[in-house]
């Protein structure tokens, strides 16, 4: 229920000029699907710090302008899961948003284990300063407790598979770019470490 109601308002405030994404008959089975994950949380969750945060604004314009910028066949609509999903593999990418607080039961990270070994790829985005990460780090580990996570280099095939991409651009909220700002100061002291980061763990 409310998913669906998050799109319905979604869809009646219009999607800020943004065209929907036609997909030909013969790609119906063979599109790009933006999926975002639907996670628990600890603690008491504010606006903002949860699993919905931005949607489904979000995953409209990711999937508009991956249509638009590139030769992907795109399903403008998306999805959302549980990882205990039965239909999570049917999407080779999965997006998990505000993790700050997020908590993975067993059967999450047993299903988020099995999701990336079989080639499965994860995007954790929007979550500030080292108490997050720690946080993070803490419950991925759940999932490879005999791995550490390793940074890419620039050279990673990964930033140049589509765009050829120089820098690493940190994108934080309309709150933060309005004070000329690309960490948002608010989450706590970032300690030195403003930048953002790609890793990998398998």
């Amino acid at each position: 229920m409310h998913v669906s109601w998050l799109l319905s308002q979604h869809r009646s405030r219009g999607t800020n000029g943004l065209r929907a994404c036609p997909i030909e008959t013969k790609f119906r089975s063979d599109v790009f699907t933006f999926v975002r994950v639907q996670y628990d949380s600890n603690g008491v969750v504010h606006r903002g710090r949860n699993w919905d945060n931005d949607f489904a604004d979000c995953d409209w314009t990711c999937s508009v302008h991956l249509h638009e910028l590139t030769s992907v066949e795109v399903d403008p609509d998306g999805r959302v899961l549980w990882l205990t999903d039965s239909e999570l593999p049917d999407y080779p990418f999965v997006y998990m948003s505000n993790v700050g607080r997020m908590s993975l039961n067993d059967d999450a990270a047993t299903a988020l284990r099995r999701y990336l070994l079989n080639g499965g790829f994860l995007m954790v985005d929007d979550f500030w300063g080292p108490q997050a990460w720690q946080h993070v780090q803490t419950q991925l580990s759940h999932l490879f407790p005999d791995r550490e996570p390793r940074e890419l280099s620039g050279a990673h095939p990964i930033l140049s598979f589509v765009y050829d991409l120089q820098v690493r651009i940190q994108v934080p909220s309309i709150f933060a770019w309005r004070q000329s700002h690309t960490f948002e100061y608010w989450h706590g002291d970032p300690q030195g470490d403003e930048g953002s980061i790609l890793l990998r763990y398998v």
